[in-house]
């Protein structure tokens, strides 16, 4: 069945909702591994250590 149901204005916002939980998701483990690992600064961390942690993760990083 249809998991949610809005107008055509609501539905605009909520079309949106899964990539802006995906980048959420993506900031939010680059600032952990940035505090962790890289003196807090996000600039530093390895776009594929951010991605390999993000797939143990089962995050949807495209195909």
């Amino acid at each position: 069945g249809r998991g949610i149901s809005a107008d055509a204005m609501a539905f605009a916002a909520v079309r949106v909702m899964p990539s802006a939980m995906a980048i959420g998701h993506a900031a939010g483990v680059a600032a952990a591994i940035a505090a962790r690992d890289h003196g807090g600064s996000y600039r530093e961390v390895p776009i594929s250590e951010l991605q390999s942690t993000l797939r143990r993760q089962n995050a949807f990083l495209g195909n």
